[in-house]
């Protein structure tokens, strides 16, 4: 089985001629962090000066809201705590779908009998799923972060909602067309109502992850009890730009991304729950190619903490001028190599090699 630094080593080769066409253009990213796997660190404070209208955060435009979830998500250098986030919703008079998320796991992780479950079931049957495990509305962390209790955002005075693969566009922001838009999944251009699929269907989970094919203490004895694992999805988000000479929205900006929620869990009486006493270590290459261009990528680092949210723009905004139609949001996840290995605390490596 390939350690990290191994696999993290030969994603420097694999970047480095790895070159894909298309027909928009070219790039090629390389590894950041080739030889070494890092540890970040926890920060306690958080700080994001961004405006609110009506309970929702607004943003003046694509890149800006882009640029609040990479800020948000963790890196290579440090990773905010759940606590510096809340501090920071509470300051700016929002309540983000992250803490609705966060607040309904922790009601899921106190439950201790079948009566306390089937009780949460009817209540939050959106954080479930039919093996009783927990589920977010959202896979990716880092964007709920950004979003309120329902998905909703402001960009560029524009109504935004996301689902966990849709992104509805509302451009009067009218409410009653959000809820039709969110019950149809179709797009009305006459009423300004767009319905984009910005994440494409093969998202990739890396269930084998959590199979613990190595995992073991120094007596050679095996832990089945924990495992880790990983979602990677790509993304490709829309924004309509609205030309004041014409009072009419010329063209569209796009954006593409690549975003992983990797978790290490502990089996409890009902379902897998955080484990909070391990560590994380985790090393990735992938892929994408998109109407946009394609792209390669690696990086990896130790988090002192049970979850991972991952979160990079691959490319910079691309803008759609004059466009008859609504644009292309055609993009493909791949991966070079990918580990992930779970650090317990007493010096137990669960190593899950995903290939």
């Amino acid at each position: 089985m390939k350690n990290v630094k191994s696999i993290l080593f030969s994603l420097l080769a694999v970047a480095a001629i790895a070159l894909f066409t298309t027909s928009c253009e070219q790039e090629t990213l390389i590894n950041d962090n080739p030889t070494n796997v890092l540890t970040n660190q926890k920060v306690t404070e958080f700080n994001l000066d961004v405006e609110t209208e009506n309970g929702m955060l607004k943003f003046s435009g694509l890149q800006e809201f882009e640029d609040a979830i990479a800020y948000i998500s963790d890196s290579e250098e440090r990773f905010f705590t759940d606590e510096a986030l809340t501090a920071w919703e509470n300051k700016t008079g929002f309540t983000s779908l992250r803490q609705k998320v966060a607040i309904a796991m922790d009601e899921f992780e106190a439950i201790t009998d079948d009566n306390s479950m089937n009780v949460f079931r009817s209540e939050n049957s959106d954080f479930v799923n039919p093996e009783n495990e927990f589920q977010a509305p959202i896979a990716d962390e880092a964007l709920t972060a950004m979003l309120d209790e329902k998905g909703k955002v402001i960009i560029g005075n524009v109504l935004h909602c996301f689902t966990d693969t849709y992104q509805i566009i509302i451009l009067d922001k009218d409410e009653t067309k959000l809820d039709r838009a969110l019950a149809s999944l179709e797009t009305n251009e006459e009423e300004g109502i767009y319905v984009f699929k910005y994440v494409q269907d093969n998202v990739e989970f890396r269930g084998d992850c959590g199979q613990l094919r190595s995992c073991t203490d120094n007596n050679g004895t095996s832990n089945g009890s924990k495992r880790v694992s990983g979602e990677w999805r790509s993304n490709m988000k829309l924004h309509p730009v609205f030309d004041w000479g014409c009072h009419c929205y010329l063209y569209w900006e796009r954006t593409l991304s690549v975003s992983c929620e990797m978790t290490s869990e502990k089996k409890g009486a009902f379902g897998w729950k955080k484990n909070k006493n391990d560590d994380i270590k985790w090393g990735t290459g992938y892929g994408v190619h998109s109407a946009l261009g394609s792209v390669t990528h690696g990086t990896g680092w130790t988090q002192k903490g049970w979850k991972i949210n991952y979160y990079k723009q691959l490319l910079p905004v691309n803008t759609l001028y004059f466009s008859y139609g609504t644009p292309s949001t055609y993009h493909e996840f791949y991966y070079n190599n990918t580990t992930l290995i779970n650090l317990d605390a007493s010096g137990v490596s669960c190593e899950d090699d995903c290939f």
